[in-house]
C-alpha cells in the first residue's frame, strides 16, 4: 500500500476541521489535527495521512515541520467570505517558500 502525506491549509473558520470530520466520518466536535484515510485507486489501496496545519494567520507562515514528506496541499477558503478568497495568493506564496527548502 502506498502512503502519502496531505496538508490542509487556510484561514480559521473556512471549514478545514469540517472536511477532516467528514473524511474521518466522526461527528464529534472539536479540532481534528490528523486523519488517516485509505482509498481504493484502480484496485490499489492508497493511504492518505491528512493533517490540519498550524499557521500564523497574520503572516501566512506555515510551520516548516508540516511540509516534511508532503505530497499534496489542499488550500481552502470560505465562499461566503471574500477576504479568505483574496488571501489565497498569500497562502500559495507561503507554500512555494516552504517547498523551496525541500
Amino acid at each position: 500500500m502506498s502512503s502519502h502525506k496531505v496538508i490542509v491549509i487556510g484561514e480559521s473558520s473556512v471549514g478545514k476541521n469540517e472536511i477532516l470530520w467528514k473524511i474521518k466520518a466522526d461527528k464529534t466536535n472539536g479540532p481534528v489535527d490528523y486523519t488517516p484515510k485509505t482509498y481504493d485507486v484502480d484496485g490499489t489501496p492508497v493511504c492518505l495521512h491528512i493533517y490540519d496545519t498550524v499557521v500564523d494567520e497574520r503572516t501566512f507562515k506555515i510551520s516548516p515541520s508540516y511540509f516534511q514528506g508532503v505530497r499534496a496541499a489542499v488550500v481552502m477558503y470560505d465562499i461566503t467570505d471574500k477576504k479568505t478568497f483574496d488571501n489565497l495568493t498569500c497562502w500559495f506564496k507561503s507554500i512555494k517558500q516552504v517547498f523551496k527548502r525541500y
